[in-house]
């Protein structure tokens, strides 16, 4: 039967978007997280994102345009944790993938950010910074039956017979972002900053998917649905065509991204006190704020999941060979109709906040330790790092990074900044290891890379 389900997906409009829910994203290494590894970087002007009242070595500094991107994701599961292969074919360990989910709130996030021009200054007491950047967030909640139904089957033991409640939420959005930051010394000891933040929303979809499902008779198919899922988006323009597909218009996009009609702010807030000449303590407060998104231009669509029920097979046409209806094509008229009801939509920026210590054990030796986490809705990701860097002048430097998570004590990072007097490029990440080595083991990953142009040195010697 797992195979009559998965062949009946492949077939079916409907796949496109009961597929689109949980899978999506679940492949692709986006941001959810921090990289953790940057917040120590000194020699990298990025590391101000994490804390703005860091000071930086180079007296100025511009982000090669496009250049600088972090990427990341966290899932609740790894491929190896549910799929494997015997003589040559691969499964999923339907199980694991049952002991590992739990019955409601799976969460699945990714996102994407861009820095896409940036220019620092920094001198030995004050520095101020301006930058635009992108981001891309997305974050998927489902429960465990929507896996159940699409791995097992419907008549699957356990599940024929037995109403399955299906339930999958997915929110998209991205934004354009104005920062304007700076960091001064208050006194020898304390160092404050601030970043505020003008945000633009360009595209968000929101897709929802509530549902019953229970196949009575696993003779002749009889199967009832009902439910209903529902699509909202905003700077996608109509974006289910007349054939039920998934379709943005170029121009909408482009309008969108170019247009300024959802308005948003945040901000930053950091400090450093500097204990003695070895240690000092650090924290910040990050993407506290919101945008606020326009009803002018939101579309909302809806299909009545209720309309795709089977009354089941005659056994005797079956016998008697004579034309019989098929319980699946039905399925294939899965149909959205726009319907009214815009409204006025706030959405609160996944924030976190950074408690970190850092000691020169030389003038270019430093080991720290890093507690962070990361707030959005009703989750909350922690994180702890270890860290030790060696700078090998302005733009040279390695690092090795401990980190633990949620998803795994046990991810080796690392960071490594090359070039030449007034060019860097630096790359970051806290899965040196799991996502350089074994891709299908890991829950998490994340990464940083980048190019910037330094100039001059902000120290008085």
């Amino acid at each position: 039967m797992l195979l009559l389900t998965v062949q009946i997906a492949q077939n079916s409009q409907m796949k496109k978007y009961l597929y689109i829910l949980p899978f999506i994203f679940l492949c692709v290494n986006s941001y959810a997280q921090q990289v953790n590894t940057l917040f120590f970087q000194e020699n990298v002007a990025q590391a101000q994102q994490l804390n703005p009242a860091r000071s930086i070595d180079s007296k100025w500094v511009v982000s090669i345009p496009i250049t600088n991107i972090s990427l990341s994701a966290t899932n609740e599961f790894s491929l190896s944790d549910i799929y494997y292969e015997k003589n040559g074919q691969g499964y999923i360990d339907q199980n694991a993938l049952s002991n590992i989910l739990s019955p409601k709130n799976n969460v699945q996030l990714s996102s994407l950010s861009s820095e896409i021009i940036g220019l620092y200054h920094q001198t030995d007491n004050f520095g101020f910074r301006v930058s635009l950047n992108y981001g891309l967030f997305q974050k998927t909640v489902y429960n465990d039956n929507l896996f159940k139904l699409l791995t097992k089957g419907p008549a699957a033991p356990g599940v024929l017979g037995e109403t399955q409640y299906v339930s999958a939420i997915m929110d998209v959005m991205g934004y354009v972002s104005l920062n304007l930051g700076t960091n001064f010394k208050v006194n020898e000891k304390l160092s404050l900053g601030a970043t505020i933040k003008l945000l633009s929303g360009k595209q968000q979809l929101k897709a929802k998917a509530e549902a019953s499902f229970v196949q009575k008779d696993n003779t002749s198919f009889d199967t009832e649905v009902d439910g209903r899922f529902t699509l909202s988006g905003n700077g996608l323009g109509k974006f289910i065509d007349t054939d039920n597909n998934f379709s943005v218009n170029e121009d909408d996009m482009v309008e969108s991204t170019t247009s300024f009609s959802n308005y948003g702010a945040a901000i930053d807030l950091g400090a450093i006190y500097q204990i003695n000449d070895q240690w000092k303590v650090e924290a910040s407060v990050l993407n506290l704020g919101a945008i606020k998104w326009s009803a002018d231009d939101q579309v909302n669509y809806d299909s009545d999941l209720g309309n795709y029920n089977f009354d089941g097979l005659n056994i005797q046409d079956v016998l008697l060979g004579n034309s019989i209806e098929s319980p699946y094509p039905t399925f294939d008229t899965l149909s959205f109709k726009e319907y009214e009801g815009k409204s006025t939509e706030m959405t609160v920026l996944p924030w976190s906040f950074n408690i970190g210590t850092s000691y020169n054990l030389t003038k270019n030796t430093t080991l720290g330790a890093l507690y962070s986490q990361t707030n959005y809705e009703e989750l909350i990701l922690p994180s702890f790092t270890l860290h030790a860097q060696q700078k090998l002048g302005k733009v040279f430097g390695i690092g090795l990074s401990y980190t633990a998570d949620k998803q795994s004590l046990a991810h080796l990072g690392g960071m490594v900044s090359v070039g030449f007097p007034g060019f860097q490029m630096y790359f970051i990440t806290d899965n040196l290891i799991t996502g350089a080595f074994d891709v299908e083991g890991t829950k998490t990953a994340n990464m940083r890379f980048g190019a910037n142009l330094n100039f001059g040195s902000s120290k008085k010697y």
